[in-house]
């Protein structure tokens, strides 16, 4: 592992090279979580049936895919702690992800027929997923392997959210460019966007590489054992422990049988600890809510800020929900080094309590409390998903030390966690859209509204056969759903907040038990190189 006591660590440009690929990550997805599901809804027409058949199919494959390819991840890495090779590897496994994953972009907007809108949904998902839970298994496993020191991960996390940043410029050029009836210049955007993308994954792999590879001769030329002994010295000494040799997800002499086997072992040892099921209710929850937020945000600035609001301060107030929990993350990893990462994510947690709590009481009377809490919502949401991912490295660790391992199974742990996480992505479509369906009928699967969410000012009522005037129950109604969608927006992340602050007060990886386990993770991979 970089960055131990005989090692300079990553540098400034190896950390350049770890935030590049955040960049090209961050590009790209945070227009897909916007756009995706408005364009298959109401520039495609995909049918309320179809949507939710493909967002089912696709929940069953989201809430298993990212387990098989953390394991995969790690049986193809095997990742020892101080075998820089498994590092290589890891990093091209990013590179390739990112690749495929800037295609699979591409091809989301660009339905190959007119027909079977909702098929090609399912599989356009599918295929993007993929590659996107390829690249994030690979990109945050990377943390917990290149350092253990919580600071110099805070600089990592750092760097990530200063290049997830400048990232999340195509969200302002995005907004420029949508025209849900028009989608020429909007695909040109996304064709951009994906080469971009690509080159910066492979650019910023190729930095890291570098480093990590000139790390290794530094390192072998100091050192009187080749990476082969060390490699045979490391399994020689995990023998004494069984649970240790039993629990390692990569042997090239083991059957495919055996292999499963012991990733059901180190599954079930895994989701067993107490830190970890208490961090996976709070991690569900809250990708469950930062997705809602994304899929909903541009729903709620129409409907509820449209008439006070210009398209060009609509734009702005979105580019600015995405950008901001960047910068704050920034101030938050200087605080995750005064104060820690437990304090912090419950400060952030607390926070979302009490907005949520005290906009939903003041209700739709000051829309300007309404933009402040819609934006800020997604800000504090936003920051604490992008702190999680120190948490994981935290268990990693906490794994690593506690079934007594000489290597590390960085990416299988992420992936277990996503595992347990990744339905509320698929959720939070779902449970938004039936909900909205039926308090504010009418705001999504139109195909024949004027704008995107604009109210029809002259529907027909298919079951009296009567039709609505341009006053009296359409404006009932207009104004029955802003208050549905209103209060969906507040009381589902107060809702959330109650149930996680309670979870992570049952989070006992802090202080000085955090500190504890740290010190032990260092000497066991001490241990492994000295011997």
């Amino acid at each position: 592992m970089m960055g131990s006591d005989s090692n300079p660590g990553l540098g400034w440009v190896g950390k350049a090279g770890y935030g590049v690929m955040a960049l090209a990550l961050s590009s790209i997805h945070n227009v897909f979580l916007i756009y995706h599901v408005d364009a298959y809804v109401n520039a495609f027409g995909i049918s309320f049936g179809g949507f939710w058949v493909a967002e089912l199919v696709f929940l069953a494959y989201n809430s298993i895919n990212d387990l098989i390819w953390g394991m995969i991840a790690d049986t193809n890495v095997h990742a020892d702690r101080q075998d820089t090779r498994g590092l290589t590897r890891r990093i091209r496994n990013t590179v390739l992800g990112g690749i495929g994953m800037a295609v699979s972009f591409f091809v989301l907007w660009f339905p190959y027929t007119t027909e079977w809108i909702a098929v090609q949904f399912c599989i356009n998902l599918i295929l993007y997923d993929t590659f996107l839970t390829w690249v994030e298994l690979n990109y945050s496993a990377l943390m917990a392997d290149l350092t253990v020191d919580s600071k110099e991960r805070s600089d990592l996390t750092a760097w990530r959210s200063i290049c997830s940043l400048i990232g999340c410029a195509s969200v302002f050029l995005s907004f420029v460019v949508w025209d849900v009836h028009d989608l020429t210049n909007f695909r040109w955007l996304a064709t951009v966007l994906a080469a971009f993308s690509g080159t910066a994954f492979v650019l910023g792999g190729a930095v890291l590489r570098g480093v990590v590879s000139q790390s290794a001769r530094a390192a072998s030329s100091t050192s009187s054992f080749t990476y082969d002994e060390h490699d045979n010295i490391a399994a020689h000494i995990s023998q004494p422990s069984s649970s240790s040799s039993s629990s390692s997800l990569s042997s090239s002499s083991s059957s495919w049988s055996v292999s499963v086997r012991r990733w059901w072992r180190d599954f079930r040892r895994l989701v067993s600890g107490h830190n970890f099921a208490w961090f996976s209710l709070l991690h569900f929850l809250q990708v469950f809510n930062c997705h809602f937020n994304s899929n909903f945000f541009p729903l709620a600035l129409a409907v509820l800020l449209g008439d006070h609001l210009s398209p060009l301060h609509q734009s702005l107030l979105l580019g600015l929900s995405f950008t901001l929990p960047h910068i704050n993350n920034v101030l938050f990893s200087s605080l995750v080094k005064q104060h820690g990462t437990y304090a912090v994510i419950a400060v952030l947690l607390g926070t979302k309590l009490v907005l949520s709590g005290g906009v939903a009481a003041a209700g739709l009377s000051s829309w300007i409390l309404t933009a402040l809490f819609i934006a800020s919502n997604r800000i504090f949401t936003e920051g604490t998903c992008k702190l999680l991912g120190l948490v994981v490295s935290d268990l990693v660790d906490e794994d690593f030390v506690r079934n007594r391992r000489s290597n590390s199974l960085s990416a299988f742990v992420f992936g277990t966690a996503n595992f347990l996480a990744k339905p509320g992505q698929t959720l939070a479509p779902i449970v938004g859209s039936y909900i909205l369906a039926s308090v504010a009928p009418g705001l999504l699967f139109r195909s024949e509204m004027s704008g995107p969410y604009a109210p029809n000012r002259n529907t027909h009522d298919t079951e009296h056969g009567q039709e609505e005037q341009d006053t009296g129950d359409t404006t009932a109604v207009s104004t029955e759903a802003k208050e549905g969608l209103f209060y969906l927006m507040t009381l589902l992340p107060l809702a959330c907040a109650c149930v996680q602050l309670f979870a992570w007060w049952q989070y006992k990886l802090h202080g000085s038990a955090l500190s504890l386990m740290k010190m032990r993770a260092q000497d066991n991979s001490a241990l492994l190189k000295q011997v």
